[in-house]
């Protein structure tokens, strides 16, 4: 069951790559990179399901970005780890740290930057801060208009690669992707932006 969800997903990833949301620019690459260099801080409540292959964990919190500073995801769910704070500084994984409250958030995966439940969200905005995303296009998810992004990365164990829809109005965060030599491992939704 697990290898059909995993067909399914490289299926509806490639659909979705070939479909009539060609790729396109009209701007959208300059304009989320400068959005996100002059945004100093958003709030955010999350979502973050870690796909294990035979299980899926869910977390979700209460996440603070801070461009200059120190990123901090209070975790309110799963109960077993309600309130533990995690701190995250530094950019682009070489430099990053990640601190946590007397605990460790074990995502049941091997660690690797930028893919754990702990770090995705930071390293995800600061690609969108400073990468240029491989391609961008329009479309419409359940009837709100969107920009998709899609980034990729290698590492030393392979591609990394972190799709992201933005509303189109704002460019803020909606819903992103993360996968790991094409396999889906995380996926993120935002909701309650405020700045």
């Amino acid at each position: 069951m697990a290898l059909n969800r995993r067909k399914l997903a490289i299926v509806g990833m490639a659909a979705l790559l070939l479909s009539g949301c060609a790729a396109q620019d009209n701007g959208y690459v300059e304009k989320l990179q400068q959005t996100y260099t002059q945004l100093d801080g958003f709030t955010a409540q999350v979502k973050i399901l870690s796909d294990l292959g035979q299980s899926t964990l869910e977390y979700s919190g209460h996440f603070a970005y801070n461009r200059e500073g120190t990123d901090i995801l209070t975790l309110e769910a799963p109960e077993a780890v309600a309130g533990i704070q995690i701190s995250v500084s530094g950019i682009q994984g070489e430099n990053l740290t990640v601190q946590y409250a007397d605990t460790v958030l074990d995502s049941g995966q091997p660690a690797r930057t930028g893919l754990t439940p702990a770090d995705a969200i930071p390293l995800l905005l600061d690609a969108v801060r400073l990468d240029a995303p491989l391609e961008t296009w329009e479309e419409s998810v359940g009837g709100t208009k969107m920009v998709a992004a899609r980034y990729e990365t290698e590492d030393a164990y392979g591609r990394i690669m972190r799709q992201v829809w933005f509303s189109r109005d704002s460019l803020r965060p909606a819903y992103a992707e993360l996968y790991a030599d094409g396999e889906r491992v995380l996926q993120v939704f935002f909701r309650e932006f405020e700045e």
